[in-house]
């Protein structure tokens, strides 16, 4: 606290301090907010062309100061004080011409603080900093202008922007160059990745030419010439991230060709999750409007052949939030996982397997677009959870689920969608009630199945009864001879329903009676939502 107060005896004076002096020391990046298992730590650069011990230095916040150890830092070079050095050097790689030394600091504090740095109780360097929320886990940096090799610092700071969250040991990447073309940041777009390509350096530059790896395709583009400041996104094309039968890990390597002043902000590796091709990992139930003792949640149906660890994939919705799962949820094949808002409601109890997500999941009880996306981003599937989507006879939507009618429907089409039957009003983790077994073939018959060909005969029409497994489709049913000829239609391209029927009064396509013996009646129906295609057929006899 002496210190302190001596400190502040000084500050009017400080206008008498030689800038020669001033310019000795500087801290020039601070880590007040460091990863998991990384210690705070401050680095600072001597600026003059003589060696400088920092025997009688002293770095203070408001709440005390802590001498600085009896270290020399060489002209030009940096020196990293932290207060434990070996787990420093565990999590960073420092150059070896970098001096890492173990120091006593001041408390650092993670939302707002002021350092001072003095020599002798003068104040040679004063920073302040504010770290938002979202810059947690990151440095920062004095800015500064690089030429010929030296850096000419201001009082400016911001938080970096180098892809492993500081450049400590290194140049900052605060520092401007004179020809700096930088890959800013890599972005993963709902179903592209975007490549953002700036000119960081103090001139104008021409143009250059971009790479892209992913795995064994490459795509390049160019870009250029950018002013100062300029930046460019590239749109990388679709094949980057294209996916195939099964959730698959790739590795996207991108960089700048061409001389630059800063070649390492010239290349990034990102590795991302590539989602399978549509329709194989699809959102199969939701539940918006849970009871007492129930909760919100969104179940998944894996249709891949391998297993799939949803841990965290994100939900969105509509009003941007985005609900990540916080745990490990694999999915085996074929197989359901639900995210939920609370693994210890009692409906989730015996739901295998679960997890929750971060923040509670909550789904507007309206309506709602809802979005599965990898960790990354990319898109994997969506539905609109819609209220009017229920029966409209089921009365009380409470504790009742919007089930998929078949986990093969694609998601967007709303006919996929319909309440759930289940006595228990939802099936998280299990087989949707409404759900319809997908068969090669559709069940026809006739009722009666022999008829009489006088049309004064009671028994003179038959009923063709059809089940489909589809719940609207177009079809077409014939009845055919025993030559195999078409003796009349039916329907053709009718939009029928799961079940119906039509009545053959055993004439053809003429009005004619058709002379008795055996005739077949064929029906065949294309899926209205998925094109799929099912047949059935059933025998007629007309008698005399």
């Amino acid at each position: 606290m002496l210190r302190i107060i001596r400190y502040l005896a000084v500050v009017s004076s400080i206008c008498l301090i030689s800038l020669q002096v001033c310019a000795q020391v500087l801290v020039v990046e601070v880590q007040p907010v460091p990863a998991a298992g990384e210690p705070e730590w401050v680095e600072l650069v001597n600026t003059s062309a003589t060696s400088i011990s920092l025997r009688e230095w002293t770095l203070c916040d408001p709440r005390g100061c802590s001498d600085l150890p009896d270290v020399v830092i060489l002209p030009g070079r940096l020196c990293v004080l932290t207060r434990d050095s070996a787990a420093l050097v565990e999590q960073r790689h420092i150059p070896d011409s970098v001096a890492v030394h173990s120091a006593a600091l001041p408390s650092l504090n993670n939302t707002t603080d002021t350092l001072m740095l003095l020599h002798r109780s003068v104040l040679i360097d004063r920073m302040s900093y504010t770290v938002r929320s979202v810059d947690r886990g990151r440095s920062i940096e004095r800015r500064g202008s690089e030429r010929d090799g030296r850096v000419a610092w201001d009082s400016a700071w911001e938080v970096t922007t180098a892809f492993d969250s500081a450049t400590c040991g290194r140049i900052n990447s605060a520092v401007r160059s004179e020809m700096d073309y930088r890959l800013r940041a890599m972005r993963v777009l709902r179903d592209r990745v975007a490549i953002h390509v700036a000119n960081d350096g103090t001139r104008a530059g021409g143009p250059r030419r971009v790479v892209c790896g992913c795995d064994d395709v490459v795509f390049d583009t160019v870009v250029g010439p950018l002013r100062v400041g300029e930046e460019v996104i590239w749109l990388v094309p679709e094949g980057c991230v294209q996916g195939h039968e099964r959730v698959a890990f790739r590795t996207i390597h991108t960089r700048i060709e061409g001389a630059d002043d800063r070649p390492e902000n010239d290349v990034i590796a990102t590795r991302i999750t590539i989602p399978p091709v549509a329709g194989m990992v699809m959102i199969n139930e939701v539940l918006a409007q849970p009871r007492t003792g129930e909760c919100d949640l969104v179940e998944i149906w894996n249709g891949t052949s391998d297993s799939v660890d949803l841990a965290d994939w994100v939900i969105e919705t509509t009003r941007g939030v985005q609900y990540r799962c916080i745990a490990p949820l694999v999915v085996p094949p074929s197989g359901f996982g639900v995210l939920c808002a609370s693994m210890s409601a009692a409906s989730m109890q015996t739901v295998v397997p679960r997890a929750r997500t971060s923040p509670t999941l909550a789904i507007q009880q309206e309506r709602e677009l809802v979005v599965l996306c990898t960790p990354e981003g990319l898109r994997v599937d969506s539905m609109w959870y819609d209220r009017s989507y229920h029966h409209p006879r089921i009365g009380s939507i409470d504790g009742v689920s919007l089930e998929k009618r078949s986990e093969h429907m694609r998601s967007e089409q709303s006919a996929a969608w319909t309440s759930s039957a289940a006595p228990a009003r939802s099936t998280p983790g299990a087989r949707n009630s409404v759900a319809r077994d997908g068969t090669s073939s559709a069940t026809l018959a006739a009722y009666p199945s022999v008829i009489s060909s006088d049309p004064m005969h009671g028994q003179s029409t038959a009923q063709i009864v059809w089940q489909i497994p589809f719940v609207q489709a177009r079809a077409r049913i014939d009845i055919y001879d025993e030559a195999g000829f078409v003796r009349h239609t039916l329907c053709n391209s009718c939009f029928i329903a799961a079940e119906g029927r039509y009545v053959w009064d055993g004439r053809d396509s003429a009005g004619r009676r058709v002379e008795p013996g055996p005739y077949i009646a064929s029906i065949l129906a294309v899926d209205a939502n998925t094109t799929d295609v099912v047949r059935g057929r059933c025998v007629v006899i007309v008698a005399e």
